[in-house]
């Protein structure tokens, strides 16, 4: 029977056809319902109510029934001897009860506050006309129609004169509860159940009975087939390319296919998940499987930064110094070696797709707040401009640790995997039309500025694009993954512009040798045509 009918009811043998990811199954509401009985039956009782109490939570939009879910649920779960009291450390439980404290002497504070001004607002009497008595019995059903609107009248005018001394009061306010309060405890008995529990219950008879119940989509939301995407159609073989220590052009050209799409394409293949007026975030609406990472995203978001050309902010952003600054995650960045360009015997002319281009390999350092061990990144780096679409493409893509030329991770850290890069376009910020801006092209100042009435009317703008398939291998929690780059987006622009000027008093210039700009020195223009 077709995978592919996915109208047709599920058959128990068809879970065999499908990797089914944990984070996908949470996102899915009945799915997560169903996990939710298995732990209930298999003694995790305290981890799911909790886990179905904390979604309660976060739903609720006003303040302070957030804030009696949340004394509800620290009373519950957290407090020491509580009835389903979760096993945590002790500076996590004084934590959220300390915040818990100060939430609520805040919320009884305003309300006395608020109880307090509303005692000294004057409401005004409303009045009535009272119909004289001769007309009284003539008129009796307009006087009682009269009455009516009079006293809701009176009403309405008190309920409005209570409104607006609440509102205009300083006093009466709700004090904001964090949706964020649980999210530690969350996370890790998340990863708990993830490693102990996750793959016990996609063998239940609770699992099977209910996916059987429905249609084969199911399955699809959940997971996906246990085939190769298409999408790769660029790497013919991607765990061998993984192993390289250069950057091939197909690895170029496989990275511009995400970055230069139209505008069709883009709405068929992403989600946009977050935008601003400099910035655009998307998700890719396929889950693609790279190496021995299966059903993850590709993550992309979009960047303007007016008034300065690519090459002001390639050489501001790999300044090693600002990226310390600018990337608080960023701990350790350490160049292992640099590979010159090649032209071998299987590598030609610039037209083979297997061109070796010079590569600069480097390791990456991220530290991660407890419960979550440091990410450690091997990437092999290299910088190019195409002249087919007038943009500067960097790409960087994960080496696997199965390679002897590179370290195996130390202490703790995880050896996580990322597939992507970045890209920088000149843009006329008038008619938005690609301006070249190749090496060969002065990157000073002045030369995208003009003078009109004594203004210094700025020529240029860069859009600026970060694209990667990302796992951070592990016990980290994906949706986590999606949460940190949508936040990363929306704040970049503006921590990009400040270093862009810190690097614009003394010349825009890289503090270190970079060799990933060495890169481009070497390989100069290039022509990427897909």
């Amino acid at each position: 029977m077709s995978i592919n009918d996915k109208t047709r009811l599920c058959k128990v043998e068809d879970i065999a056809h499908f990797d089914i990811h944990f984070e996908a199954l949470l996102d899915n509401e009945e799915a997560f319902h169903c996990f939710t009985q298995f732990l209930t039956k298999s003694f995790n009782k305290e981890s799911a109510t909790f886990l179905i109490h904390v979604n309660e939570y976060r739903k609720i939009k006003y303040e302070r029934t957030r804030l009696q879910k949340a004394n509800e649920i620290y009373q519950q779960f957290v407090e020491e001897g509580s009835k389903n009291q979760l096993n945590l450390n002790a500076s996590l439980r004084h934590q959220i009860a300390n915040t818990l404290k100060e939430w609520n002497e805040q919320s009884k504070k305003d309300n006395k506050n608020a109880i307090s001004s509303l005692s000294t607002t004057p409401i005004k009497p409303t009045t009535s006309n009272i119909s004289n008595n001769s007309s009284s019995n003539n008129n009796n059903n307009d006087e009682c129609s009269e009455n009516t609107n009079s006293e809701n009248s009176t009403n309405s005018s008190n309920l409005s004169s209570l409104n607006n001394s609440s509102s205009n009061n300083p006093y009466y306010r709700n004090v904001a509860i964090d949706k964020t309060l649980f999210d530690q405890i969350e996370m890790k008995i998340l990863c708990s159940l993830k490693e102990n529990q996750f793959s016990n219950f996609i063998n239940h008879e609770i699992f099977k009975n209910y996916i059987t119940k429905k249609p084969l989509q199911l399955l699809y939301d959940i997971g996906i087939p246990k085939v190769t995407s298409s999408d790769f159609s660029f790497l013919e073989n991607i765990n061998e390319y993984l192993k390289n220590i250069y950057v091939t052009k197909n690895d170029l050209l496989f990275l511009k296919s995400k970055i230069i799409v139209s505008e069709e394409d883009r709405l068929k293949e992403w989600e946009l998940i977050g935008e601003s007026r400099n910035h655009k975030c998307y998700i890719s609406k396929n889950k693609f499987d790279v190496g021995d990472s299966t059903g993850l995203h590709f993550l992309l978001f979009e960047v303007n930064f007016p008034g300065y050309s690519p090459k002001q902010l390639i050489n501001t952003l790999l300044d090693v110094e600002y990226r310390y600054s600018y990337d608080p995650n960023c701990k350790k960045l350490n160049t292992f070696h640099y590979t010159p360009k090649s032209l071998s015997d299987n590598t030609t002319s610039e037209n083979d797709n297997k061109q070796q281009y010079a590569t600069s390999v480097y390791q990456e350092l991220l530290k991660f707040p407890w419960p979550f061990n440091n990410r450690e990144f091997v990437y092999r780096a290299s910088l190019v401009y195409d002249k087919i679409d007038d943009f500067y493409l960097l790409s960087q893509l994960s080496i696997h640790e199965d390679n002897n030329q590179i370290p195996k991770p130390i202490n703790d850290n995880v050896r996580a995997l990322s597939v992507g890069g970045w890209s920088f376009q000149a843009i006329d910020p008038i008619t938005k039309r690609v301006i070249p801006s190749g090496p060969d092209r002065p990157h000073t100042k002045d030369f995208y500025l003009k003078k009109e009435n004594s203004e210094d009317i700025h020529l240029v703008d860069t859009k600026y694009c970060q694209v990667f398939y990302l796992d951070m291998k592990g016990k980290f929690p994906r949706p986590l993954v999606n949460t940190l780059w949508k936040s990363r987006a929306k704040a970049f622009q503006k921590v990009g512009l400040k270093y862009l000027g810190l690097n614009e008093k003394r010349g825009f210039i890289c503090n270190e040798n970079c060799d990933v700009l060495k890169t481009l020195e070497e390989n100069g223009i290039v022509e990427l045509k897909l």
